[in-house]
């Protein structure tokens, strides 16, 4: 099929029209546009492509897109994803107006159906599908290709693959199998890990991390799984200056006393930034990346600290990266957390001027590689998917986490839609596994530290009290814990503890013990991801007889479920959190904001 009109796909329930995409721009005026369209009847798929006539290679500016547009579309639910870190939502009729973009595909729910876009370039630029979602109604329909920054390309052709099918799981498994090959991963560390970031933040040091790392050395069973200590942002001078600041005044013995107690040692940095008081960026103006004026420009900010991004097209800066973690590495340091990776593509323009997005990112994180070695763990934090996981073994998949239910919430999508990725091109990691909270610690400091009191300016307004006030504990239930635990072990991503443990009450510990001690499943399915707004019911394989489900009450009211759609040959249905034992179709109450997760035995 091809030319102009409507394509139409048949339903046993109705008709889904689809127009043929109903306009193609470009940034150059004097291009010409040629269509092309395959369906191949009966497999419930079909392509487009557009392609510009152009010059084969010119200097595009920075901000560039090229859009290919749709009518207007009715659909019951959205599933959008990111191109980086966390970000992905399920857009419901009760969803307020919004806008939205889906970077390389999104899903969309029509009846029983289910449909899969998917875009393709042959230039290398960002993807996405956008609009405006607006009571069930896609408006300004879309599929963009984007450029940052000034480069020298070809104008591309743009490929536009529709995909229909009844199983949403057989649908993003196939396009999980055709866009990201399986590749082969070192063994996963069954174990856990410690991190000081999200209790201590910028105040940690290095008596803490000997605190806790002691406390856990003692535990009879933390003993026994947490095997990774993870120094965290604040242990530096500053962003670019990767020197210990007084609170660790001695990193290699801190290293030595870690080991001793039998824990690997990790370090974070954002090898991509350097702050304007860093001795980096006022001795090496040449190897920062550049603004539209060609200057260095203060193109990253976060948490209220800005910084200039070291240009990674050049081999005066990967020679740096090199020799910075290779230093580290000799150190004793066998995990490192790079964070803040995505933003370095906030510089409009770079050294190599031929560099797309995912050649910069890769060209960020290979120098390190090299130096750290083929052993050390490479963890990959706001990383921009697109660019590969050649160098990465870990990726953060799910937003920064706080201590409360709306994070658990808001998260718990991010997570569910990036199962199919978890140990297939690197491991998930869902952020870290918090339990402080009231149920679950008696800490007196614990309503004492504001980290968000770093978005307080002098203009008051309405949101200023909630930044004041919004403590590092916020307002987790010793069940909403679970639920964020639950969700970390469904994932079978990393577990990452992050709390003062030693200030944690007997309840608390008790969450952390079982968190910390559970086998390790493969990453779970979310059983009903698009049914609405965020998944409740999720399915593990822990092993050829062992299985796990979850079922999540996300409302403020009791809610009643069935322990149906069981493998057959179960023989024993235990509460991972309580120990309580079950029967088949057994009806459970579940209160108001808690969860079940059922240890399933045949």
């Amino acid at each position: 099929m091809s030319g102009a009109g409507t394509f139409c796909y048949q339903y046993p329930t109705g008709r889904l029209q689809w127009h043929e995409p109903s306009w193609y721009s470009a940034a150059m005026p004097d291009n010409t546009v040629c269509w092309h369209c395959r369906y191949t009847p009966g497999t419930g798929s079909a392509c487009w492509s557009a392609s510009a006539a152009s010059q084969p290679e010119q200097e595009l500016p920075a901000n560039w897109i090229c859009q290919v547009g749709f009518d207007d579309l009715q659909c019951e639910q959205m599933l959008t994803i990111s191109d980086s870190m966390g970000n992905c939502h399920i857009l419901t009729a009760a969803t307020p107006q919004r806008e939205f973009a889906s970077c390389g595909m999104t899903v969309l729910k029509q009846g029983r159906d289910f449909i899969l876009l998917e875009v393709a370039s042959t230039n290398a630029g960002e993807l996405f599908w956008c609009g405006v979602w607006e009571n069930g109604f896609i408006r300004n329909f879309r599929a963009e290709l984007r450029e940052r920054f000034a480069r020298k390309t070809a104008l591309p052709e743009i490929t536009i693959v529709i995909h229909r099918s009844g199983n949403l799981q057989q649908l993003l498994d196939e396009w999980t199998n055709k866009h990201y090959p399986q590749r082969s991963l070192r063994q996963s560390d069954d174990f856990s890990a410690w991190s000081s970031w999200d209790y201590y933040r910028w105040s940690v040091s290095a008596g803490d991390v000997l605190a806790n790392a002691e406390f856990i050395a003692w535990d009879p069973v933390l003993s026994k799984h947490i095997k990774r200590i993870i120094i965290d942002d604040g242990w530096m001078n500053c962003y670019g200056e990767w020197e210990p600041n007084s609170r660790f005044k001695n990193m290699p013995e801190l290293v030595k006393e870690l080991n001793k107690m039998h824990f690997s040692a990790g370090l974070w940095f954002a090898p991509g930034i350097a702050e304007p008081q860093s001795l980096f960026a006022q001795k090496n103006w040449q190897y920062l990346a550049r603004g539209e004026n060609d200057w260095p420009c203060l193109a990253f900010e976060c948490m209220s600290r800005r910084g200039f991004l070291l240009d990674p097209t050049r081999q005066e800066v990967q020679k740096y990266l090199f020799e910075l973690f290779q230093h580290y590495r000799a150190m004793g340091f066998d995990y490192f957390k790079l964070d803040f990776l995505k933003h370095t593509l906030n510089a409009r323009k770079f050294h190599d001027p031929y560099a797309d997005a995912n050649a910069i990112i890769r060209s960020l994180i290979r120098p390190i590689r090299e130096g750290v070695g083929s052993e050390a763990i490479l963890m990959g934090c706001n990383h921009l998917f697109p660019a590969g996981s050649e160098y990465l073994d870990i990726v953060r998949c799910a937003s920064d986490i706080h201590a409360n239910f709306d994070s658990i919430k808001t998260n718990s999508t991010s997570i569910a839609a990036r199962l199919n990725l978890h140990e297939r091109i690197w491991r998930n990691d869902p952020d870290f596994a918090l339990v402080r909270g009231c149920d679950t610690s008696d800490d007196p400091a614990m309503d004492l530290l504001r980290p968000n009191q770093v978005y307080i300016n002098a203009a008051a307004n309405e949101f200023d009290d909630f930044h004041g006030q919004w403590s590092c504990a916020g307002q987790m239930t010793g069940s909403e814990a679970e639920i964020l635990l639950s969700l970390i072990l469904i994932s079978g991503g990393e577990r990452t503890f992050s709390d003062a443990l030693f200030k944690l009450n007997d309840f608390g510990l008790e969450l952390v013990r079982k968190a910390a001690s559970a086998v390790r499943g493969r990453a779970g399915t979310a059983d009903d991801l698009l049914q609405a707004e965020y998944a409740q019911k999720f399915t593990q394989q822990v092993s050829s007889k062992h299985w796990r489900k979850l079922w999540i009450n996300w409302q403020p009211e009791e809610k009643s479920i069935t322990l149906d759609k069981l493998p057959e040959n179960a023989t024993e249905l235990s509460d991972f959190w309580h120990d309580r034992k079950f029967s088949r179709n057994q009806t459970v109450t579940l209160k108001p904001n808690s969860c079940l997760l059922l240890d399933i035995y045949c």
